[in-house]
């Protein structure tokens, strides 16, 4: 089915650039005739369950021409990789771009599989909620949060922030504090919770002393 759909893409991608200049008509030709090929062989790759090479062609082809037939191939690489937190954002896309009244059959199919699809990732998706406090329990403004090396905003913590399922490495640092790493397992369709408690480090630096002024030497006799 992808195929096909990728086939009647090939046409429809032609009047994208119909009323170009020809030597940008002639670019445009090249780039759709590559992104076309590119979205065979994903379309291959997706049948052969090579979602890792099925995900690198479609996300290329996309780049050259972009088009909803690429991106919810994409999508279903991205799925079959377990990847569900991005492939639910492909398809949102797909859904928030939409189709014109006049676009070919096979993007309106595109936004019709994807509006349907996207419903059904919800249950393979879990939640953590990450909260980081001191030794006294009181709140860390100034740590710096990793989640599988991607910087958290610190304005989720505390909040169930979504995740794909599977093990995690949440790294935690602040300044005058031990570094925290630790392994979080995330269930689909459940939020757990992830509380991470600072101990100081002992390496914090001293405060600065106030100045003190030196008494005058004594007086020679």
């Amino acid at each position: 089915m992808l195929r096909q759909v990728l086939r009647v893409t090939a046409g429809a991608l032609f009047l994208v650039a119909s009323t170009a200049a020809p030597k940008a008509l002639a670019q445009a030709d090249v780039d759709r005739a590559t992104a076309r090929r590119l979205g065979e062989a994903g379309a291959q790759a997706l049948d052969a369950k090579d979602y890792k090479t099925a995900e690198a062609d479609f996300r290329q082809a996309d780049g050259i021409v972009h088009a909803p037939t690429l991106l919810l191939g994409l999508a279903r690489a991205l799925v079959g990789e377990g990847r569900f937190m991005e492939a639910q954002e492909c398809y949102r896309r797909i859904a928030r771009e939409g189709v014109s009244a006049g676009a070919p059959p096979a993007f309106k199919r595109a936004l019709e599989d994807a509006q349907r699809d996207v419903a059904s990732l919800d249950e393979h998706i879990g939640a953590v909620t990450i909260t980081v406090k001191g030794p006294s329990g009181e709140a860390i403004s100034s740590a710096q949060v990793t989640w599988d090396r991607v910087p958290v905003n610190v304005a989720t913590l505390g909040a169930p922030r979504p995740s794909d399922p599977g093990t995690h490495l949440l790294h935690v640092e602040a300044s005058g504090y031990a570094t925290v790493d630790q392994k979080v397992e995330v269930v689909a369709g459940k939020t757990i919770d992830a509380p991470i408690t600072l101990q100081s480090s002992g390496a914090a630096p001293p405060p600065p002393q106030a100045a003190v002024a030196s008494a005058p030497p004594p007086a020679a006799p």
